[in-house]
């Protein structure tokens, strides 16, 4: 239900803003009223720490973005993205704590990459200024996630049952779209500078996303319900884009 009213808060904001932009876009016919582009980049992510043993998980974003002018130095930015997050964990996997008879090895370490395909869509507040030639800008705003599909690729050590105990190595890949929440809603910020390249926008900017739900619940780094936590994604991200 939450994530519902977040869904319908998220977009008639946007109409709504959108409707005031065009009513002041339209007392000002000598500025460009909308201008658009693509951006690449790549990100960086980790999982909160509900959990122990987590790291980071490098990805890519791609994606576009559209800007609609509210004064000389204000508007309101659209970027519809693909982007990958997630991010790495250690899992002990234990069968004599798990109850589990006959299992071929007394011990599993796994080092799990976790892999969010997510569509990404920012709304973001733009603020900008002249500054030694260059436009520098901030941006702020909510952010709506979608999660597409989550892999969970994972190198296993395992240790045998022997008096004199053998080492092996080993890798699985899994699809865990089903554990993940498909709705995955944050805060987008960040800052930036625009130049320009025979005429066109060149623009660097440097973004942090930070998660408002869990993404990932019931995780546990023992596979036991007694020891478990909700965890949430956070992005920071790096793009480069080319306006039109």
């Amino acid at each position: 239900m939450k994530n519902t009213k977040f869904v319908f808060t998220f977009f008639f904001s946007f109409l709504f803003l959108l409707h005031i932009t065009n009513s002041v876009l339209a007392q000002e016919e000598s500025e460009k009223k909308i201008s658009y582009g693509i951006k690449v980049g790549t990100t960086l992510s980790n999982f909160s720490s509900e959990q122990p043993h987590n790291n980071y998980k490098p990805g890519l974003i791609a994606g576009c973005f559209i800007t609609y002018k509210l004064s000389s130095n204000i508007a309101l930015q659209m970027e519809p993205s693909y982007m990958q997050q997630g991010g790495n964990l250690i899992k002990i996997f234990d069968p004599a704590v798990l109850s589990i008879p006959d299992y071929p090895f007394a011990l599993e370490i796994e080092d799990q990459k976790i892999l969010f395909h997510n569509i990404d869509i920012p709304l973001l507040f733009k603020y900008d200024k002249i500054i030694g030639g260059l436009k520098v800008f901030a941006v702020v705003g909510p952010s709506l996630g979608i999660n597409i599909h989550t892999t969970a690729k994972t190198d296993v050590s395992a240790r045998s049952k022997d008096i004199i105990p053998v080492y092996y190595d080993f890798y699985k890949e899994e699809n865990i779209t089903s554990n993940i929440n498909l709705l995955q809603y944050g805060v987008t910020g960040g800052l930036g500078f625009e130049t320009r390249i025979r005429n066109l926008p060149l623009i660097f900017d440097v973004r942090y996303r930070y998660s408002l739900n869990k993404t990932y619940e019931g995780y546990s780094y023992l596979g036991i319900h007694q020891i478990q936590g909700d965890l949430s994604s956070n992005t920071i991200y790096i793009t480069l884009g080319i306006g039109f």
